[in-house]
Order: structure tokens, then C-alpha cells, then sequence
């Protein structure tokens, strides 16, 4: 008779056999918590964990809390170090057999491998929290630079606007002439001694906003509609922005008016900058003051707009979390 007419069956023989034999530990207990059936890679696993082998359910979760010399404690409770040097995990299940009774399954398999790929990404990880950590701590000298630019940049400005006024006030004095409480030479003098005393006397902590609206009282007006972001790193760069349109506002456009629009959108802080002034004739030409407005920002991580019509508007766009701008 042929083979494929002959209805065959597996021997229980041959189903222990194979039971025996699988690369995983598995084994079953009633519902009074007997062992029912066990292969031969539980059993194993059982004695390295507690030097005996697999009968009662409550014996064998114990050995799982607390196993023995033999076997490292678990990690999470989920990974069991052998004394070979392999790992394993242990999983409980609950089935129903085909009477309806109930028993409690675990399941024992290597994880050798997966562990050690895991802890590879964890040391990896670590090392990418350590560089993070490190790159932040750099990043955070962004504003303090900026700042020192900034002072650096007044300096300049000052030590030129002395040099001026020393050279105009002994050439007058060289040609005998009286300076006059209108001269341009003393109003010079004035206005580098008054940059000096802002410098020197104002509070550290006055608010930068505050500032610019002071130093151009009388001359243009400030209109901020939303408020300046909390983060510091990022209103000094959006207050360093108008403080550039201010001086354009005032030199080009004739201006008595500056509209300052902020507003955080989307995890960004977007500040819009325009005024009342004369319209640009034509595209804008970025010169020293804008151009280094730009890369400031872009070195913040952040985009400069410059719109000429119908009206001038300059839209700087900043992140608001990120870690570049961190103080």
C-alpha cells in the first residue's frame, strides 16, 4: 500500500522525543500546580537556577525570584544569566486544554544575542547622552559671544567717536578758535560720554526692550504687539534685530514709527519688524548691519526674511527649544 494512502501517526515516543529536543525551555503545570511535562532544556535551566529539577509551580516561580549561585539575579526581572555565559528569558502563559482545564506554561528562550545587541544600543546611547551633554555645554556660550560682539562693536564705535572729537577739538584749539556750547565737536562729546555712562551706570538686569525704547525717546517709538520670548537667549536675538531696524528706520526711512509683531508658532518664535517710514525704492541691498544680523541668526540656528514692498518688514524666525540657544 502506497504511503499516501496510509493515514500515519506520530508515536508519543517520537512526539516526547521531539518535545525533548527543542532549543527552548517549556514545561506545564496543572491547576493544583503540579508539573505535567517538562522538556529537557527546562529541567536543565531549572538546575542551574536551583540546583534541582522542575516539580511545583510555587517552587519553581520562587527559584525565579530568587535563583541560585549559579545564575546571575535577573535584570528587570526578565533576563536570567547562566553559568555558561548565555542569557534567557522566561515567559508565563495560561491555556485551556480541550476539556476546559486550565494550565500554567513558561517558556524559557535564548536571548544571548538580543541581549548583547541591547546593551551595545544602551552603551551606545550613553555615549550619544555624553557627547549631547558636551555639545551643550559649548553651545551655551552662544549668547555670551554674541553679547561680547556686541560690546566689542560699541567699543569700536566709541574709541572712533573719541578719536573724531580729539582730532576736530585740537585742531579748532591749534587755530585759535573757542568751542561753543553748539559746536558739532562738543555735541560729539557728548554723545560718546552719554554712550559711556548707559554703559556704566545701568542696572545689569534692565530690560532690553526697555533700553532700546530709551535710547530713542524722541526720536521714533516702539509698538510691540505680543510679548518677547521667555527664553533669553532668543529675545536678545530678536532685540538685537530691532535694535538694526531702529538704526535703518531712522537713517533711511525717515521714520517715527517701529511695529514689532512677535509670536511663538509651531515650537518657533517669528517676530515681524516694519515701520512707518518711506518705502524702499528698490530691492534691499544687505550691508554690514544686516548681513551681520544674518549670520548671527544662522549661527542661532534661526532665518532672516527682508521684505522691500510695498512696505520694508524684516522677519526673523528663531527656534525656540533648541539646544544651540541654550543659556
Amino acid at each position: 500500500m502506497s504511503l499516501f494512502g496510509k493515514k500515519n501517526k506520530l508515536s508519543p515516543d517520537c512526539i516526547k522525543e521531539s518535545f525533548d529536543n527543542l532549543p527552548s525551555g517549556i514545561c506545564f503545570f496543572d491547576s493544583n500546580g503540579f508539573l505535567k511535562l517538562c522538556n529537557k532544556t527546562m529541567h536543565r535551566l531549572s538546575y542551574d537556577l536551583s540546583g534541582h529539577d522542575v516539580q511545583y509551580l510555587g517552587e519553581f516561580e520562587e527559584t525565579l525570584k530568587n535563583p541560585g549561585s549559579k545564575c546571575t539575579r535577573p535584570i528587570d526581572g526578565k533576563y536570567y544569566f547562566m553559568a555558561d555565559g548565555t542569557v534567557w528569558l522566561f515567559v508565563r502563559n495560561t491555556i485551556v486544554g480541550a476539556q476546559g482545564a486550565k494550565y500554567t506554561e513558561y517558556i524559557a528562550s535564548e536571548v544571548s544575542e538580543l541581549y548583547k545587541r541591547l546593551d551595545e544600543l544602551s552603551m551606545d546611547n550613553r555615549k550619544m547622552l555624553e557627547v549631547s551633554g558636551e555639545i551643550k555645554k559649548m553651545s551655551a556660550n552662544v549668547l555670551a559671544v554674541a553679547r561680547e560682539e556686541e560690546t566689542l562693536s560699541m567699543k569700536m564705535r566709541v574709541h572712533d567717536e573719541m578719536g573724531r572729537s580729539l582730532t576736530a577739538a585740537r585742531k579748532l584749539l591749534q587755530q585759535g578758535v573757542m568751542l561753543e556750547k553748539d559746536n558739532p565737536v562738543i555735541e560729539s562729546w557728548k554723545r560718546t560720554t552719554e554712550i559711556l555712562k548707559r554703559g556704566n551706570d545701568e542696572p545689569e538686569k534692565k530690560d532690553m526692550l526697555d533700553e532700546l525704547r530709551e535710547a530713542c525717546k524722541g526720536m521714533l517709538n516702539i509698538h510691540l504687539k505680543g510679548t518677547l520670548p521667555e527664553k533669553e537667549a532668543v529675545a536678545y536675538l530678536i532685540v538685537v534685530a530691532i535694535r538694526e531696524c531702529i538704526t535703518n528706520a531712522i537713517r533711511y526711512a525717515n521714520a517715527t514709527e517701529l511695529y514689532v509683531n512677535v509670536e511663538k508658532v509651531d515650537g518657533k518664535a517669528i517676530a515681524k519688524i516694519s515701520n512707518n517710514g518711506d518705502p524702499p525704492k528698490g530691492w534691499i541691498s544687505e550691508g554690514g548691519g544686516l548681513s551681520s544680523l544674518r549670520r548671527k541668526l544662522e549661527r542661532a540656528g534661526g532665518l532672516m526674511e527682508v521684505r522691500s514692498q510695498p512696505i520694508f518688514e524684516l522677519t526673523v524666525i528663531l527656534p525656540y527649544d533648541d539646544w544651540r540657544l541654550t543659556t
